[in-house]
């Protein structure tokens, strides 16, 4: 019997949407049709189109799905998100709709962590399940929003990179980058983790985007503040969505 990705508890599996399976309602027409492309760690890279957000994974338990990740999406996520994917109109973010999307996004980044073939998930059988009981997000996990504009008016990109520092003070940590797309809104999501069993170092690295991108993504994690969005230069299409995922696959260490 499998293990649940959150509580840790064997169980009997359900699916969960990687795309939340709300999105799609969002839209009226029943001729619509998704623009859906993933691109995973071990780098294949599919594209189909679908009349639903048909990206499911096999990973977390019928109680866990149906309790607090039920309540996280549709009492946290949708009502912070809604607007933003279906007509990326600026908004401004709270403190409260910040912690939402953030929570969402931690959650959907470790749904697609456990969707890749390794045997070790990236984030910590701690970390996860603290997470499902307080929503609490691990010291460490950093998330930007951006913008997204496609010749598809209904898209979906799913985008994972593992990295890791080879040289520096912390040589020895993997990074893990999620780049996640629904409609126009583009959220991307980074965390470390300190490969060796040995003594742990005291800080995770911090990264700092490039001043460049200051205009394409806005830092809202764990800056937990208020936030204003879209920013200034969306990201055009899916050659520029993969050098954005891309970004932190050559860092420099700033001393």
């Amino acid at each position: 019997m499998q293990i649940c990705a959150f509580c840790l508890k064997p169980a009997k599996m359900s699916r969960e949407h990687v795309w939340s399976a709300w999105v799609e309602k969002l839209y009226s027409s029943p001729h619509q049709h998704f623009s859906l492309r993933a691109l995973t760690a071990n780098k294949s890279n599919r594209h189909w189109k679908s009349r639903s957000i048909d990206l499911t994974s096999k990973v977390v338990c019928e109680d866990c799905n149906n309790t607090w990740m039920s309540d996280l999406e549709e009492s946290h996520a949708k009502p912070a998100m809604a607007d933003m994917i279906q007509h990326g109109g600026s908004v401004c973010l709270l403190p409260s709709g910040v912690n939402s999307i953030a929570a969402f996004a931690f959650k959907t980044s470790v749904v697609a962590d456990h969707n890749r073939p390794r045997d070790t998930p990236f984030f910590s059988h701690a970390a996860r399940k603290k997470f499902s009981q307080s929503l609490q997000i691990p010291d460490g996990v950093q998330i930007w929003l951006a913008s997204f504009e496609s010749e598809y008016r209904l898209s979906g990109r799913l985008i994972t990179y593992y990295m890791q520092i080879r040289g520096g003070r912390f040589r020895g940590f993997e990074l893990y980058a999620l780049t996640y797309v629904v409609g126009h809104l583009v959220v991307q999501v980074t965390a470390s983790r300190w490969l060796s069993l040995a003594k742990r170092p005291r800080h995770n690295p911090q990264l700092t985007q490039n001043p460049l991108w200051h205009q394409v993504a806005v830092p809202i994690w764990p800056h937990n503040t208020s936030i204003v969005w879209p920013p200034s230069e969306p990201i055009r299409g899916d050659d520029s969505l993969e050098i954005f995922a891309a970004r932190w696959s050559k860092l420099a260490e700033t001393v």
